[in-house]
């Protein structure tokens, strides 16, 4: 309960600015609320205070979940240089240390901004990577059958989605390739008409000089 939880946060919030330096979980916590309400500069907001903490701190973990909140931000409001240079602090602290997880939204997120752009190749290759990301937590997440059944339907919602981007990318490539084949009729065409224009022209000539 989204609602609840923002309630709960700022009641813990104004009594823990008393007592003690407020953590800064909940921060993150209200801000994944904001962005999945479409508030990005709410979420930005209840983000800013958490940067220094985090940093400081040195903990790869938490600046990757800080960093992937901050993608999310930055490629829902289509800022580029914004999201590319939280990219660059995400990948370097998910990948210095065992992060899967982190590593799957870290390709997740690629693989959706590059969509968003229509840059497919890109799209493809992230969401492959996510994929490959996937299939490492299975395999260390089959610890009950019901773990076990998540992971299956996990796992074929993203086989389905590489299909789906696998699909898109060939069509893509069609769609190309007729442009490419279109392009090359319009050439011969044109080459054809000034050729024919060209023999007309001679031939004009030619009668007239006779003439």
């Amino acid at each position: 309960n989204q609602d609840s939880a923002l309630y709960y946060y700022r009641l813990s919030s104004t009594v823990a600015t008393k007592t003690r330096n407020i953590p800064y979980y909940g921060n993150e916590g209200i801000a994944q609320i904001k962005i999945n309400q479409h508030q990005y500069d709410s979420a930005l907001i209840y983000l800013k205070p958490v940067q220094k903490w985090y940093f400081n701190s040195n903990v790869s973990k938490w600046i990757a979940d800080m960093g992937l909140l901050y993608m999310q931000i930055y490629s829902h409001k289509q800022q580029p240089t914004e999201f590319m240079y939280w990219r660059s602090i995400t990948k370097k602290h998910c990948f210095s240390t065992f992060l899967p997880e982190q590593r799957k939204k870290y390709f997740n997120y690629l693989s959706i901004y590059f969509n968003q752009l229509n840059q497919v190749d890109s799209a493809y290759y992230f969401l492959h990577r996510e994929n490959e990301e996937w299939n490492a937590i299975a395999s260390l997440k089959a610890k009950s059958n019901i773990d076990a059944l998540i992971e299956a339907y996990n796992s074929l919602r993203q086989h389905h989605e590489l299909l789906s981007m696998t699909s898109k990318l060939n069509k893509q490539r069609i769609q190309k390739k007729a442009a490419d084949l279109e392009n090359k009729r319009l050439a011969y065409e044109n080459n054809f008409f000034s050729i024919v224009m060209t023999a007309s022209f001679i031939v004009v000539t030619l009668l007239v000089y006779i003439t």
